[in-house]
Formats: structure tokens, sequence, C-alpha cells
């Protein structure tokens, strides 16, 4: 019977029985590599199709399926030479539709035996038994010879493993280091952090570590040497500074200001009162791990997939879909994980921007560019990396609110694709009552839309407690529960018994773990986080001790069976504020602070925000992660280990001292030009200070709207209106009819919500200071009741507007009144008048150079010139528009432009000019998204059908035609479409189709004052 022993660190070798397999005895370099995958995801059934994807890429399916049977064949013999028939093999398992590498006995492999000595020295740490620790490290050490696999460095399937042995190895270093300085031995300390500098020469934190182990071993010199050496990396391979916790490093060690704690020599293990790392074993959770894995079955299968936790505070939701993200990157898979925060709720698209910004830097440049390319110039402003990637950035083209909304999330659906990769993956989001609705509407897209090509799993938790029955989390799970693509998991705490075992574990003795568990289950009704913090508090008002043995030891063992005597704070509340109460008075001033930023924070903005001195800053830093309430990112940003901290530290504070701090973040980071506009407006809003939350309100309630996002753009305006109001100073009078008219502009504009839109004009009209205000806010005032189809209404308030720029014949406002009355009189067939004020326009943009202006009253002439059936001038005027259009790069005009050119070749019988104009038009609509001109395209096309008598090719154009029309809410537009659908079938003989339609159009043109279209409607009638 043969038993393997396997070397994948350094080099990939096999013995068999004690003796090596030689090269040749695996015939081909495929059945060697075969084996090197098959071992990569061992105890994993993998596909025929994924292993020929791999290894034959290139060849037919039917070759690549022989090839695969011929390597299979031979490795069976190489790993059990004497095996008589395949299914008789104890290793390599036939497991439709694939095979697995089953290693689970008469096996060694030096990966295996690396992570699990480095599992245990981690576990020897948390539980304080240093000497444990350390010999376990150095054991696994001694396993790890060199990458995983060298000999397949660009081979995709070794990738992910390779990475994650190489970050254990990492962390098992750094971690080694720390157990070695506080034993004294600064030597084999610093050493071990040069090894890491060695394989990830950008790893900052390990240059504080470096300079504060030299500084303690004495060696001042080569503390500042190797900030020099740090700073000098970055600027080499990055191009940036270091963070501002290693220059304030830095300093103290310039200024001699560093404190030093004392080394704690390594002896066997011993009584001692120091606070353990209280990582508590992963218990009560199989059953939910289960459904995890089993969300993850069906993505592999190929099905995307959707898994929401939910659950109270501190019930274990992170803890859960930590436990599943390490095994998974056991497995090889990539995992992805973001979260969101409370203050950032209203921030569009956060906590999938967060993921961009950090993994797409990873990925290839090129590759990204290709993906984005029809997305970078509206996602690189969200996505700064997008900018050295693409440096002559095309210039972004605004369309419709809708079609913008469409082309963002799009955008950011493939930014999504990009992160997770061609593989496989998992996408966590923490905290999700928090994120936007805009996010959400983007998960679901994301999770429901085909053609991604490959299946990801996305892995959400919230807290019901946190949101109310309006939450959009709530649609979110309607609509996937409808698609049969979602999974919902309901946390509960955890049972006495479960309690029991986990203490059993912590505390090292059964008895002892049983005892306390009923204790603390009493109190804690199983909330995890609750008892953990129970816990800490208890060790660190030195209740609880680690004896000589490594159990845990009170003052109660001897005299107590249920531990009733020991006194413990009755909520998490008070839990908390007893762990904080050991904090000195700047200690706790300080992470107050840090609460109110309300988000992961960089060192140089808590320190601004406070005032604090770097090395003190520095110190207490050091103090909050030792005590477990902070910790540090990979980014160098600092974040709570349990957002429950932050807000109880939050709500202690009185709300004269809440304003205050928020007002001095908001501040700081306008110093240090850190942090978001919706940052800065959340900021001054908590902070009372009206005119800056209004100010940076707007700026963000503007920002939303370029991105589509109409719903939070109006949110944003409504809080600056509401704030404004609160203002007293006389100019904030002069903000409110701005308000009003953003207000006015987004409903209209975005949402069609004509009622709401005409209550802020009207109140824009209202507040407005000057003659110049008070015509725009008539003429749009005026553009809402010519939607409506009040074309009288709309002329009155066109020609107030007018009376008020009387004063101002030579401004563009003036131009666009007179080209939008002109379009007005043109719907009512008053052409004669129509002319006049169109010539106005032209006139006045011609003597102020306005471009804009210039096109907008060729377009109008070249409508009033085809009504009167001159063509060629009508050709004439849609020509110059269309070039204007053109010069000024927009995109939606121009698309409109190309409409009215080819609709008067149309009408001259210059059929195929007419369709060059209509197809250049539709590929700009497509292209950008706008979908009410791409109806308005095809609608001209469908005529242009007509005129030739195709009526089958004229209906096909309608049908794509009038969902769009009738989307976009445009009245005239809508008409049209119904108008030419009822023409086109008269054609072909279908006349109750036709009447339903004509009839439609008829009552439509009355109710609007559309009379323009009745002419040929009712002729069509007849």
């Amino acid at each position: 019977m043969s038993r393997l022993h396997i070397q994948t660190l350094g080099g990939f070798q096999v013995w068999r029985d004690d003796e090596a397999v030689p090269p040749t005895a695996w015939k081909t370099q495929k059945t060697r590599s075969l084996f090197a995958i098959l071992l990569t995801y061992r105890n994993r059934v993998l596909s025929q199709d994924q292993l020929i994807e791999w290894l034959w890429p290139d060849l037919s399916l039917d070759s690549a399926r022989n090839s695969l049977q011929v390597a299979i064949s031979n490795l069976r013999r190489v790993l059990e030479p004497g095996l008589r028939r395949p299914a008789d093999s104890r290793f390599l398992l036939t497991h439709p539709p694939g095979y697995r590498l089953d290693l689970s006995r008469d096996c060694w492999v030096d990966a295996d035996e690396f992570e699990a000595h480095y599992r245990q020295a981690v576990g020897a740490e948390q539980r304080g038994d240093r000497v444990a620790a350390l010999a376990h490290y150095r054991e696994a050490a001694t396993h790890y010879r060199g990458d995983y696999l060298p000999e397949e460095p660009y081979a995709d399937w070794a990738i992910a493993e390779r990475d994650r042995l190489l970050e254990l190895y990492l962390d098992l270093l750094e971690r080694q280091s720390q157990l070695l300085l506080e034993s004294g031995d600064f030597s084999a300390a610093i050493q071990a952090c040069q090894q890491i500098l060695e394989r990830d020469p950008l790893r900052e934190r390990i240059y504080r570590r470096l300079m504060r182990y030299y500084y303690m071993s004495g060696d001042r010199a080569a503390a500042l040497a190797m900030f020099d050496r740090c700073r000098q990396v970055l600027a080499d391979e990055l191009g940036v500074e270091p963070l501002a916790q290693t220059l304030a490093l830095r300093d103290a060690i310039l200024h001699s200001t560093l404190e030093l704690a004392e080394p704690h020599p390594v002896a066997p293990p011993r009584t001692f009162g120091a606070f353990p790392t209280l990582r508590t074993p992963f218990v009560g959770r199989h059953r939910e791990m289960a459904v995890l894995r089993g969300a993850w079955e069906r993505v592999l299968a190929g099905h995307p997939h959707f898994v929401l936790i939910r659950g109270e505070v501190g019930v274990g939701k992170s803890r859960l879909v930590a436990e599943f993200r390490a095994q998974l990157s056991r497995e090889g898979v990539q995992v992805f994980q973001t979260r969101s925060y409370e203050m950032e709720s209203g921030l569009l698209y956060r906590p999938v921007l967060e993921l961009s910004n950090a993994y797409l830097p990873k990925r290839r440049g090129s590759e990204v560019v290709s993906q984005l390319e029809p997305f970078l110039p509206v996602l690189a402003p969200l996505i700064p990396h997008l900018h050295k990637l693409s440096p002559a950035m095309p210039a972004h083209q605004p369309v419709p609110p809708e079609q913008e909304r469409q082309r963002v999330r799009e955008g950011l659906a493939q930014c999504l694709r990009l992160t997770a990769g061609d593989r496989p993956a998992v996408v966590i989001f923490e905290d999700l009552q928090w994120a936007d609705s805009s996010t959400l509407d983007l998960l679901q897209y994301v999770v429901r839309t085909a053609g991604w090509g490959v299946a990801h799993l996305f892995v959400a938790t919230y807290r019901p407690e946190d949101i109310d029955r309006g939450h959009p989390i709530y649609a979110l799970r309607r609509d996937l529960a409808q698609a049969d693509l979602l999974t919902e998991i309901e946390l509960r705490p955890l049972l006495p018994g479960e309690i029991a075992a986990l203490l059993g574990q912590m505390a090292g003795s059964p008895e002892s773990g049983v005892r306390l568990a009923r204790r603390l289950y009493d109190e804690t009704e199983g909330n995890p986080f609750y008892l953990v913090e129970i816990l800490r508090a208890l060790f660190e008002a030195g209740v609880i001790w680690i004896d000589s043995s490594g159990r845990w030891r009170t003052d109660y063992d001897e005299i107590t069976e249920s531990y009733q005597e020991l006194m413990l704070p009755e909520t998490v509340r008070e839990v908390t504020l007893d762990r904080l109460a050991r904090l000195n008075p700047s200690e706790q001033d300080w992470l107050a602070a840090a609460a109110v930023i309300g988000r992961p924070f960089e060192f140089e903005l808590l320190r601004a925000a406070t005032g604090a001195e770097g090395d003190a800053l520095l110190a207490a830093i050091e103090t909050y992660e030792r005590r477990q309430l902070l910790s540090e990112g990979e980014d160098g940003r600092y974040d709570f280990d349990h957002d429950k901290i932050r807000e109880v530290l939050y709500e202690e504070l009185n709300t004269v001292r809440r304003r205050q701090l928020h007002a001095q973040i908001a501040e700081s980071m306008e110093r240090l030009g850190v942090g978001t506009v919706e940052d800065l407006a959340h900021h001054y809003v908590e902070a009372g200070v009206a005119d800056r939350a209004v100010h940076y309100l707007l700026l963000a309630g503007d920002r939303a709207r370029r991105l589509g996002a109409s719903l939070e753009a109006i949110d944003f305006y409504q809080k600056a209106l509401q704030n404004a109001m609160k203002a007293v100073a006389p100019e904030q009078a002069v903000e409110l009819h701005a308000i009003h008219e953003r207000l006015g502009d987004a409903y209209l504009e975005d949402l069609s919500r004509h009622d709401d839109a005409l209550e802020h004009y009207m109140a824009f009209l209202a507040l407005a200071q000057s003659d110049e205000d008070r015509a725009r806010g008539a003429r749009k005032i005026a553009d809402v009741h010519l939607l409506r189809g009040d074309l009288l209404e709309a002329q009155n308030h066109y020609e107030i507007a007018l009376e008020r720029l009387s004063g101002f014949p030579l401004l563009a406002e003036t131009s666009r009144v007179h080209a939008k009355l002109s379009y007005l009189l043109i719907s009512r067939g008053l052409l004669d008048e129509a002319m006049e004020h169109a010539r106005a326009s032209l006139e006045i943009s011609r003597k102020i150079d306005d471009v804009r202006g210039l096109a907008d009253a060729n377009r109008v002439l070249g409508i009033i010139a085809k009504r009167r059936g001159e063509l060629e001038v009508a050709c004439d005027h849609h020509q110059r528009s269309l070039d204007l259009y053109r010069d000024l790069g927009d995109l939606p005009r121009t698309a409109q432009a190309c409409n009215n050119v080819a609709d008067s070749y149309r009408l001259w019988g210059e059929m195929d000019r007419a369709l060059e104009y209509l197809d250049e038009g539709l590929k700009i609509a497509r292209r950008i998204g706008d979908t009410r001109d791409e109806a308005l395209l095809l609608t001209t096309k469908a005529e242009l059908y007509l005129d030739q008598g195709e009526w089958e090719l004229a209906i096909e154009q309608m049908k794509q035609a009038l969902p769009l029309a009738e989307a976009s809410g445009m009245a005239a537009r809508i008409i049209a479409a119904h108008w030419t659908l009822g023409s086109a079938y008269i054609g072909v003989g279908q006349l109750e189709e036709a009447r339903r339609h004509l009839e439609t159009a008829e009552r439509l043109s009355q109710e609007t004052q559309h009379l323009r279209f009745a002419p040929q409607i009712y002729l069509c009638m007849a």
C-alpha cells in the first residue's frame, strides 16, 4: 500500500514509500501538471471541463477529453503502481462530473504541515502560551522553503493558493517578531521583519516595527535609517509619502519621546495577569455554515446566488462570514470584502467603490481599460486609479438622468466583474443596512443580470433592528427570492451548551466552562459579543487570570457552583463603558473623536481633529490595539474592532461635545484635503454649522445627479433646504432660492414629477432676487406646463419671462426663452409667430457668440421650414444645427439633430441620405443609453419605410419605438409613435390594430393640445 510524501513549497517533488518519483515516471508534463492542479484543489471535485480549460484549451473537445483520460490513467499508475482497477484507487477518485484527489490518509503534504503548525501557534498565542506559540511558529517556518509550486509561476490555478500561503508565512513572521520582542530578543525580532520586507518591500507597517525595534535595542541611527529606506521605497515604487503614523514615529524617535514597553522574557507557562487575545472558538454555527457551503456549490455549478444573513448586533454575523471566508481561502477561492457605515448611509455606491478602489489596481491595466472603456468618463471621478491608466480620458457626455443612472450601474457592474475575476469568487458586504439604495439596486442588478460568463456568490449581513419596512433591503429580498437567487440565514444567539463548549475550550477546563457558561448565559442571553466583552472586562479587572497550566482561574472557583458571586455588568453598554473607563482621560477623549469620525480613519486626521502630539497618539493607538478596541487595516487606516464599541462611545457624548467634535473633524478634513463632500456635509450637519452644511449638501446633491442617482440627490437638496432655513444669516435667503431651483430641476428632469417640480419652481420664483432669476423661474414653470400639455399656461409664463428679460436683450437666457416659445408656437400651428421668436433667438445668439443658442435656433428654424414645405431651407438649418452640436460634443442633441436632418431628407425623397443620418443618430443614442431619442429616431425610420410601402419593416421599427416613447413620458413622442404604428397597420390591412393606435393618438393629442398631429391622425382614421 503506497504512502505519499509531497513537497510543494520551494519546489515540487513527490515521494512514494520514501522513494522519489523520477521525472520520467510522469510520462508527460501534462500528467505532472494535472496532479499539481488536483493537489491544489485536493478534497474537492474538479470537473472535466475545468481541467480541460486549464490544460488543453486549444484542442477540440473530443481530443481534449481523450488527452485527459490518458493523463488520469498515467497519474494513477504513478501514485499506485500496483493498482488493478481505477475504482480501487485510494487517492484519485472519480466523481461525476470530474475527479477528486483524496489525501486524507497515507499522505503527508508540506503545505498542510506548515499551515497546521501556524494555526497551532496562533491558538497558543491566543491562550497566552508564548513558549508553545514560538515553538510552533519556528516549526511552521521550517516547512516554508519557498513559494508554492514555483515551477508554475503563471498558472491561473496556482496563483491564489501561492498568494494565500505566502500571506500566512508573512503573518507568521510578523507574529513571531512580536513574541521575540516581548522576550527581549531584539536581534531575532529584527531578522523576522527583515525577512518580510525581502518578500514584500511595500509593507509600511513592517518598517514601523523595525524603527521601533531598532530604537528599543538602542540603535537610534538604524531606526532613522529604516525610515529613510521606507520613504525611498514608497517614493520609487508608488510615488507616495509615508503615512502620518510613520512620520509621527520618526519624529518621536528624533526627539527621543517614544514610550517603550518592558520586554517579557519567554519562560515556561506561568501565572500572569496579562490580558489574552480572546479569539473565541467557532461553535454552534454548523447549520449556517452548511447553508453557505450549499450556496457556494450552486455557484460552482454555474448559478449566481445571494445569501443574506440577518441578526441582532453582536450575534456573530461577522464571525460567521470570517470563518466562511477562511475556509474558502484555504481552498484557493478568492474572497473580496467590504462594509458600510452608519454615517455613510447616503453616500452613493460607497461599498462598491471601496472594493473597486482597493482591488482594481491589482488587475492588469490593459484589461481594466479595455473592459471599462465605454464607462471611463463616468467612472474616473469615482475611481482615481482609472486616471492613471487612461490619462487621455474622453470628455464626459451628459445624458438624461435615467440613462446616466443606467450607464453608471453598467460601469460599476463591470467593475465588480473585474474585481471578482474570471473564476467563481465570493463578494461579502457587511452591514448592508447602512448601504445606500443605489448600491442595493446595483447588487440586485448584478446578481440578476446574465452574461457575466462566470457565476459569483454574494454574501451580505444586516441588522433587522436598524431598518423599517420601507428599507430597500426588503425590495432586494423580494425580487431575488422571486428569481430563486436568494438564501436567507437568521442568526440566533448561542445556546447554553454551545457557550459551555466555547468557554471550555478557551479556559482549558470543561468543568469551569460549564459552570461559567450558565452564569454568562443568564447575563448575555447567548449574544457572543456581549459575552466576550464581559470576559475582556473581567480579565482587565484581574477577576479572571491564567494559571501556570494555561487554565483560567478566579477567586470564586472553590466556593461556587454557578459563579453567582461574580459581579457582572447588566448591559453591553455598561460592560463597554467599564472597559473604556480603564483608559486615561486623554485616551478616552481621542477614542471618542475616532467614534465621531464614524468610519475607518487615517492617523493624521485623528491627530489633526484632536490636536494630540504624534508620539502620544501613537502610544494611545497601541493601547487601543492591545485592548482590542481598534485594529489597523492593510491600507494603514484604523477601525473599531466592533461597531458596537463605536456606537457606545458616540452615544455617551453629550450634545455639545458631540457637535464640537463633528466641527473639528470637518475643519480638519478641509485643512488636510481628505474626505468626500458627503463626509463633510454629514459632519457639518451634525455640528450644526448650517452655512457649511448647506454648501456641502448642495455639492453632494449635484454629484448624485451627475451619477443619475436622482432620489439621493433630492434627499441631499431637502436636507440643504432644512439647514438653510435654520440659518439666521440674511445671505441664506439667497441659498434658499437656489435650493428650490435644484429641487425643481431634479423632480422635472430626472423623475418627471411635474407637481413637485412646479411647487419648487414657484418657490424659486417667489424668492428670486433679480429679474434674470425671476425670468429663469418663469421659464422653468413654463417648461413644466409645456410637458404637461398645458400650452396656453406655458405660453403665458414664457411671455412673463421675456418681459422680465426686457432689460437684458443680449443674454443667453433671453435667446433660450425665444427658442422655447418658438417651439411651443409650432406645436400650436402658429408658424408666423414661431418664426419671429426663432429669428430673435438666432440674432441674440449671433451677437453674444453663443454656440449652443445658435444650434438651438437653427433647430427650431429647420422645424418651421419643414412645416412650411421649404425642404431645402429645412435641410440647411438642420445641418447647421447638427454641425454646431457636434462641435459642442453634445451627444444627445447630436442624435436629435441627426433625426431632424434625416426627416428633412426623407420628405425631400433622399432616402439613402436619410438612412445614413438615422443610423448615425441611433448609434449615438444607443451608445449613451438615450432611450428617448432612440424612440424618436426609430419612429422617423418607420416613417421612411412607410413612404416606401415597406409596411412590415415600419411595424418592426415601431414595436421597438413605442415602449421607449411611453417610458420617456413625452407626450409628443408617444402621440407620434401611436400615429405611425396605426398608419403601418393600415398598410398591412390590420384595421382594428390601426384604429386602436390612432384613437389613442387622437385622444392624447386633444388632452395635451399637441394639435399639429391632428390632420394626419384624422386623415388616417378617415
